[in-house]
């Protein structure tokens, strides 16, 4: 990490990416939040050898695409297709909000 020093796990630490001390982050917000968003790893927060937060990155947005891929599968074919219709009417119209209004 650039701007502070990542310490690699230890004890709770080793179910994340980085470990850093709650004064050292405060010191180095800017950079702590930087590094955080572009290498998308969990940081753990530490004061006096104990774990006191974790920060943990956003997950990436997902387009349609990703959220039916991901859906495929879980839905009956009912539900999959009044979904369908719902985001066709929104786009048709250009007003997502339509989507609530199909059942």
């Amino acid at each position: 990490m650039v701007g502070f020093r990542a310490q690699p796990g230890g004890g709770d630490a080793d179910l994340v990416d980085h470990t850093i001390l709650v004064t050292e982050a405060v010191l180095n917000v800017y950079a702590v939040l930087l590094s955080l968003e572009s290498e998308r790893e969990e940081i753990l927060l530490m004061r006096n050898d104990h774990p006191v937060a974790r920060l943990v990155p956003e997950p990436e947005s997902m387009d349609t695409i990703g959220v039916f891929g991901d859906l495929h599968g879980t839905l009956d074919d009912e539900t999959a297709s009044k979904m369908l219709r719902g985001i066709e009417i929104g786009r048709s119209s250009g007003n997502m909000k339509q989507v609530n209004k199909v059942t």
